[in-house]
Parts: structure tokens; sequence; C-alpha cells
């Protein structure tokens, strides 16, 4: 019995402890977190912490001056499930609270306000809101890690300097924030609901009111602040700064004019910034880094008439929007972008959402937005990143891309989409869009890259491009806005597009692109057909379509134009710059202003009125013009490949349904067309081919093809004006035939305007304006001169030129050419060589030796030149003038003559009319030299030559 008793007792003392133990520990736990003490430093004005319930502390007391209340504590904790609330005596409308010990804050309760004054909480070690962590607070609410409050008589409300704070109480409303060397961090994990809505709520303030986060690194990890239609203001600064602060009607304003140096924000874990409402809010966040991940979102939606809020981002070192979140609903789990969103959902207008920083990244399907859902005015997006803004990729399950959206989804038209910058660049399927979806009509996209934009590849595994959009989607019927992009250099390959679409009865945007540099558009997505997937810059009037009742809707719609303006601009391997409309409105106009155009390899560069695979009507706009004026050259070379299929260099019209094909323009000093490229403008279909005007220096064809034809009607002209030289080479063609054995057609004519067209004979280089049954084209040729091609009645297998038809009326070749034969006083030379020491002649010796001996004498001026580097001489001797005698003078001109013609210069002979032949050569005192019958005179000197039998 005594030992039963006893191991009772015993259990019974320990089932006391441990009671007690969990108690004391849970008191102690609590008091720890829960603890709110007040310091002495207000003196006899201290603040007075008192229960008013088991789990509420009231707190009263504080030094008041006019309408501002000021507090200060050594510690400040709320715990789990407790509450705290300030008193509010009627006369005060800015309560300021400042906690002086050397601790964080832990806020892990509910905090309050029992009026509507606004509160001001600073703590310099920190502040931690927990999970269930919330606000009661009528007025606005400032939590900051700053050391001091300042106002602006200069008297400050100072943490680190409490002693004798006293007189420097003030009635004034406070200017700015002072902060100290190492300003504590602010961490949010609220994650409470509202108890009405059940929506997420964590630090809410009441509508139209402000709620801020003001210190060093700002981290807010799964939480929310909700400010419906009122301010959110984020701010991370360093030591040694001071924040502005401007406090109105609706709560307060912060400013960094001041402010050398930032910190970090972050917001993570499907973090939420809200101030939607009827009336959206404004946003306001301050950093170095400015980080969004794993859904985490700012958003100032509109939900009634008041306007969206505006967002205004700046950070100087990046500001990065990465990853997405998971949600569930009814279908289960789905995911949500990271990003700012301004969207419109009613009928208010959009606001602003404006980014500054050095970096802008956008990543893994983060999103900026600002489009409208429904009748409002979509609000503009303004970003200005220093250095870069970059748009990468999709969601990890590829549902929807990396983004900047300025939309359109109802009836309101869309806001302007601007990017200032140095580098763009836009990979793996992300996109920036002002497009429209809906009736409303899309705002403009701007592009400002100062150094580069660089736009590559596609979604993975499909065909959907990155890119630049101002696009009207299947089922809109507002148009589409304006594209332009002004930068040094643009990249496009791989599948990524730049683009401005028509759709339904709505008119596509124009496309304006001025790239000081150069302009690159490579390649195709790694699926690419001959439809879809080519890396491209167009304007388009797109292909009927058909809607959810299954009705097909044809596009009636114009497309845009297309002007290029760059240094060199480069379509390869299957790329596209093209103007095109698959409907009845007309396609837009292609101008190409460049100093190099470089199409090779399968590039295509297009303006076309053509019908998609599977058309159900040939009922067509017509083909806009493409003119091309390069100031140094112009290149179409080669072919390549797309899906497989081999396609040729390409710069072209056509027209493939009812719409007529335009025409091609190019002026430029040099043009080659090689290895399988063509320029060409056709019509397959019933109307006339378009023509092709080339105003050209020097035109080489080698395996390429200048083609005007068409199938059923008159070809299309080809007028080249060269002002040096038309060279074929290896089959070339220059053609305007028309018909086929099902159709007939006259052929196009040809007008060639050039010094010289040259052509090697059995390189079956042709020019032809041949039909099949309809009549044969005209040539006209104007030229100085042609080698190696010649007219024709028919084609040979040689370099011909006709204009004949097959059951037709052959046409007209006129070649007007110099009245020269170029081959005339051309002499065969001999192929063998001369022995040329079997050339000189043998019969002149010296007088002295009298032998046959040869001799090369040097005579000074009439004869070579003294050495190799002095020019010829003519071979005229000169001599003085001389007096006639007065003899010859007086008698008739035919007797002067004979007897000149004998009478050596200075001769008195009496024998003046006989004509003696000259025996000797004589120099004279003055060294001239002189041909004479006979030597008299002792004046002069004999040559020591003559010749002898």
């Amino acid at each position: 019995m005594t030992i039963f008793w006893s191991y009772r007792i015993l259990k019974f003392k320990v089932f006391v402890f441990i009671v007690l133990s969990n108690l004391i520990l849970s008191v102690l736990g609590n008091k720890t977190l829960a603890q709110i003490t007040a310091d002495d430093s207000l003196g006899n004005e201290q603040s007075v912490v008192s229960p008013a319930s088991s789990q509420t502390d009231l707190i009263e007391g504080g030094a008041a001056r006019g309408n501002n209340l000021f507090h200060s504590f050594q510690e400040f904790n709320i715990g789990q499930g407790r509450e705290a609330y300030f008193a509010n005596p009627v006369e005060i409308k800015n309560i300021f609270s400042r906690v002086t010990g050397s601790n964080p804050s832990r806020i892990l309760g509910k905090l309050g306000v029992l009026g509507d004054a606004n509160l001001f909480f600073i703590n310099p070690n920190g502040i931690v809101f927990g999970e269930n962590a919330s606000l009661d607070v009528n007025g606005s609410f400032l939590a900051s890690t700053a050391n001091s409050i300042l106002f602006p008589d200069g008297k400050f409300f100072s943490a680190n300097n409490p002693q004798g704070s006293q007189p420097l109480l003030t009635i004034d409303v406070p200017i700015g924030l002072q902060f100290g060397g190492v300003p504590g961090n602010i961490i949010n994990r609220s994650v409470v609901s509202d108890e009405d809505s059940g929506e997420l709520v964590g630090l809410g303030v009441k509508p139209g009111k402000t709620l801020g986060l003001l210190g060093g690194d700002i981290q807010i990890e799964g939480g929310s602040l909700n400010a419906e239609a009122g301010r959110i203001e984020l701010g991370s600064v360093t030591g040694n700064n001071t924040v502005n602060l401007t406090l109105g009607d609706e709560g307060f304003l912060l400013g960094y004019t001041g402010v050398n140096n930032f910190a970090d924000i972050s917001l993570s874990q499907a973090a939420e910034v809200d101030t939607r409402g009827d009336k959206g809010g404004d946003v306001q966040i301050q950093g170095r880094e400015i980080t969004l991940t794993e859904g985490s979102q700012v958003l100032l939606d509109s939900f009634g008439e008041g306007k969206v809020g505006d967002l205004t981002v700046k950070a100087t070192e990046s500001v990065k929007l990465e990853g997405t979140g998971i949600g569930e609903d009814e279908e289960g789990e789905f995911q949500f972008p990271s990003g700012f969103f301004g969207d419109v959902t009613d009928i208010g207008d959009g606001g602003i959402i404006s980014i500054e920083t050095k970096r802008l990244i956008v990543k893994n399907g983060g999103s900026i937005s600002t489009s409208t859902f429904w009748e409002g005015k979509g609000g503009n997006l303004t970003i200005k990143a220093s250095e870069s803004v970059e748009v990468l990729g999709t969601a990890p399950n590829g549902d929807f891309p990396s983004a900047l959206f300025a939309d359109v989804f109802d009836t309101g038209d869309g806001g302007n989409l601007t990017i200032d910058t140095q580098k763009l660049i836009i990979k793996d399927g992300a996109q920036v869009s002002a497009s429209t979806f809906g009736d409303g009509s899309a705002g403009n996209l701007i592009v400002k890259a100062s150094e580069s934009v660089q736009l590559e590849g596609v979604v993975l595994g499909t065909d959907i491009p990155s890119g630049l959009f101002t696009s009207v989607e299947e089922g809109a019927t507002g148009n589409a806005g304006n594209l332009s992009i002004e930068t040094g250099k643009i990249t496009v390959r791989d599948g990524a597009q730049i683009a401005s679409t028509a759709r339904n009865g709505s008119k596509g945007g124009d496309l304006n692109i001025n790239a000081s540099d150069s302009i690159l558009v490579s390649g195709t997505a790694p699926n690419a057909t001959l439809i879809s997937g080519q890396s491209g810059i167009f304007v388009s009037a797109e292909p009927a379509y058909t809607d959810e009742s299954g009705e097909l809707v044809p596009t009636t719609g114009n497309s845009g134009n297309l002007l290029i303006n760059t240094g060199k601009l480069i379509v390869e391997d299957g790329g596209k710059i093209s103007a095109d409309t698959f409907g009845s409105g007309r396609a837009g106009e292609l101008t190409l202003n460049v100093n190099h155009l470089i199409v090779r390899n399968g590039g295509l560069v297009r303006t076309g009125s053509l019908l998609e695979d599977g058309a159900v009507n040939q009922e067509r706009g017509n083909a806009g013009n493409l003119t091309v004026n390069a100031t140094e050259s112009v290149q179409v070379i080669g072919t390549g490949t797309i899906g497989g299929v081999q396609v040729n260099s390409n710069l072209f019209t056509a027209s493939e349904g009812s719409g007529d094909a335009g025409n091609i323009f190019v002026t430029t000093k040099k043009m080659d067309i090689r290895n399988g490229g063509e320029v060409t403008a056709s019509s397959s279909g019933d109307k006339i081919g378009g023509n092709i005007n080339l105003d050209v220096d020097s035109l080489t064809l080698d395996d390429g093809t200048i083609s005007a034809q068409t199938r059923s009607n008159t070809g299309g002209n080809i007028n080249l004006n060269l002002q040096d030289l038309l060279l074929l080479r290896n089959g070339s063609n220059i053609s305007t035939t028309a018909g086929n054995q099902q159709f007939g057609g006259n052929g196009g004519n040809i007008t060639i305007n050039t010094p010289f067209i040259v052509a090697l004979p059995q390189e079956n280089s042709d020019i032809t304006a041949n039909a099949f049954s309809g009549n044969g084209g005209k040539i006209d040729i104007t030229t100085n001169a042609i080698f190696g091609i010649f007219p024709r009645d028919t084609s040979t297998l040689f370099s011909d030129i006709t204009a004949t038809s097959q059951l037709g009326v052959n046409g007209e070749i006129s070649i007007d050419t110099l009245d020269l034969d170029p081959s005339s006083g051309l002499v065969e030379l001999p192929s063998n060589l001369v022995d040329t020491s079997q050339q000189i002649a043998q019969g002149c010796s010296t007088t002295r030796s009298r032998k046959r001996v040869n001799s090369f004498t040097r005579i000074g001026r009439g004869g070579l030149p003294l050495s190799p580097n002095e020019s010829l001489r003519g071979r005229a001797v000169i001599t003085n003038w001389v007096d006639l005698p007065s003899q010859i003078v007086s008698k008739r001109p035919n007797q002067r003559r004979n007897q000149l013609s004998a009478v050596p210069v200075g001769s008195q002979s009496s024998d003046r009319d006989q004509i003696i032949e000259a025996q000797d050569l004589v120099v004279d005192a003055k060294g001239d030299i002189f041909l004479v019958a006979k030597s008299t005179q002792s004046n002069v000197t004999p040559s020591g030559f003559s010749c002898g039998k």
C-alpha cells in the first residue's frame, strides 16, 4: 500500500512539474515576443503599456505636441496571437513611435491604432512581420529602420539619441527620415486573409491610405502588402542617407533626391504588393537590386470606373522578374507569373508603369503588363534601362512567355509601350507586344536601343517566335499600332520575328526601322516550313481563320508599310523580310534604304499578294512595291533549305490570286545576282506581272535570273538602265516570258540601256521576251557594243536574245549600237616567234674601216631617249629658221619646191635646179647635222658615216 501511494504521489508531482514547466516556458516565450517596454526618455510623458484584455495590450501616454503624439520604447514585440493598440486622442493625427533598444522588433500578431491617426514606427535594428502579423490602422502606416524622424524646424525624433529629446518634439509635419551607419532590414511574411472577403491582405491599410516599408534590405517572403486605392512605398537605402517625406491627406510620398546608395528589395514565394480596387492605387519601389521571383507580383488593377494606379520602379543596378508561382483552382494546378501588372479590368483608364534601372531582366515566365481587359484605355509602359533590357524564355511548362505587354482584350484602346536602353535582348520564345485581341485599337511599340536589338529563337518544340509585335490577333476588330525601332545593330535569328499584322477588317500598323550600323535576318526555327518558322521582319494582312463557331473569317484590312534604313542589311539562310497580303486588303509598301543589301543562301525579300495552303478563294488585294535604294551594292546570291526544301535567294514581288503583283525598283552602283539568286516579279494568277526597274552602274548575272513572268496575262516589263556593264555568265536569264501549254499570255517588254553587254556564247545565257500562245514581247537594247550573245529566231544552247512565240506572233528585237565594227583593222598575229637578228640591215659600215660592220650611234635630239627613264622624243630635227635666196622666192611655188628639195641650208650653188642624191652627213660648228650631196664647206665637219656600195 505504501509503495502504491508513493508511486501515485510521485506520478502526480511529475505531472505538475510538466504542466508548470510548459506554462512557464509558454509565458516566458510569449513574454519575450510580446514584450512592449517603454523607456524613460520622454520623462513624465513616457509611454504606458497596460493589458486591455488577455491578448491585447493598450499603449497610452506619450508626449503630445499639437496634432503629433510621440512614444518611445526600449523593446517593442507582439507575440503570436496577441494584439497591441495605440490609444488615439481626438486631436492627434500622427503617432510617432521609436525603439531605442538594441534588438529588432518582431511583430507576430496585430498592431493597431484606436482612431484615425497615421502611425510611424521606427527601429534602426530591424523589423520582422510574421506570417500572422496584421495591421488595424485607419490612417497610413510607415515602418522604417531609420535612426530619426526629421521636422522642418530642424528638430528630430531620434531612436539612437533619445536622451534629452523632449525639447526636440514639435508640432510640425515630418519632412524626412534619416538613416545611420547600417540600417536594419525589414522582413514581411504576413499572409493573413481578410475576415470578410477571405482575400489575402497581410499587412494592409484602409482604402486610400499609404503603407510604407523603408529600411535596409526589404524582404517580402511570401507576405502581402495591401493598400486598396491607396499607396504603397518600398524603399531600401544604405547608411547615412536622408529620405524626404511628404505628407498629404491620403498618406505620404517618399523622395530619394539626396540618397546616394541603395540596398536591395526582394519579393519571393508568391509575395504580393496590391493596390487594386475600384480605383487602383500607386506604388513606388526604390532600391539597388529589385527582384521578384516564384510568382511574386505587384498589382495595380482597377475594378471600377476609377483610373488604374501608377507604378514607379527605380533601381540603381537591376530589376529582375523571374519565374512563376503555383496556384490551384477547380481545373487543377496552374502557373502564374512574377511581375508588375497595371491592367484595366473595367471602364477606368490605365495608369503608367515606369521602370528606370541599369538592367531589366524578365525571364522564365516573368511579365510586365499594362493591358486593358474592358472598356477603359490601357496604360502606358515605359522602360528606361541604361545598360540592357533582357526578356528571356517562357514559364517552365511553356504555357506563357516571358513578356512585356500593352495589349487590348476588349473595347478599350491600348496604351503605348516604350523601351529606351543600350541593348534589347529577346530570346527563346519571349515576347514584347502592343497588340489587340479585341475591338479596341492597340497602342504603339517604340524601341530605342542605342547599341543593339537582338532577337533569337522560339518556344521550345514549337514555331512560336520570340519577337516584337504590334498585331491584330484572331477575333479582334481593332487596328494594330505602329512599331518603330531605332538602334545601331539588329539581329533576328533562329525563328524570331519583328512584325505588325492585320486581320479581319482591321488594318495593320506601319513598321519603321532605323539601324545605323546593320541588320541581320538569319535562319529558321528547328521545325520550320515554307509557311512558318522563318526568322523575319514583316508586315502582313494575315490569312483567314476559323472562329469558335466554325465560321471562316477572312482578312479585309490593309497591311501596314515597312520601311528599313540601315548601313548593311543581310537576309540569309531562310530568313525573310516581307510585306504581304493573304486577304482582300492590299499589301504594304516595302522600302529598303541601305548602303549594302545582301540576300544569300535562301534569304528572301518580298512583297506579295499570296494564297495560303488550302485557300478557299482567290480574292486577294494588290501586292505593294519593293523599293531598294542601296548607295553601294546589292547582292542576291545562292540557295538554301527550309524544312528540307531547297529555296533560291530571292528579291521578288508576286501575285497568286486576283491581286496585281507589285513592282521592283532597285537603285545602286553594283548589283550581283549569282549562284541561283533571283530577282522576280511574277503572276501565277490572271493578273499582269509586276515590273522590274534596275538603275545600276554595273549589273552581273552569274547563274542568276531576272524574271517578270506571268501565267496567263501579259508578262511584266524589265527596264535596265546601266551606266557601265551588263555581264551574263553561266546560264543566266533575263526573261519576261508569259504563258504555258495551258494558259496563254503575251510576253512582257525588256528595255536595256548600257554601254556594254558581255556574255560567253557557249554558256547559254539568254535575254527572252517569249510567249507560248500569245505574242512575244519587245526587246529594246541601246548599247555601244554586244559581245557573245546574239539575236536569234529561236532559243538555242548558246547565249541568245529571243522574242518568240510558239503559237502566236513573234515579238520584236531592236538593238541600237554605234556604227563601228570592233573587229575591223585587227590583224592576226603570227604564232611563231621572229628571229630579230635577221631583221637588221647589213649595208652600212664606218667610212674609216670600210668594212661591213653594224653600228648603233646615239645622235642626241631626235633619236632614242638618253636613258630609259626619259620619255621618247620626236623624230624631227630641230633647226634654225633661214632666209631663202631672192632667186628662189621670186619663182613660182612648184619651181621653189623643186629647188629647195636639193639645196642645203646656206648653200650658194648655182646648180639649184638639179636634184642630187644626198651622199654625206655634215656637222657644223653649232652641232647641227645636215644631209648633203657633197661637202665643200670648211665650216662643217664630216660625220664619219657614209654609205658604201
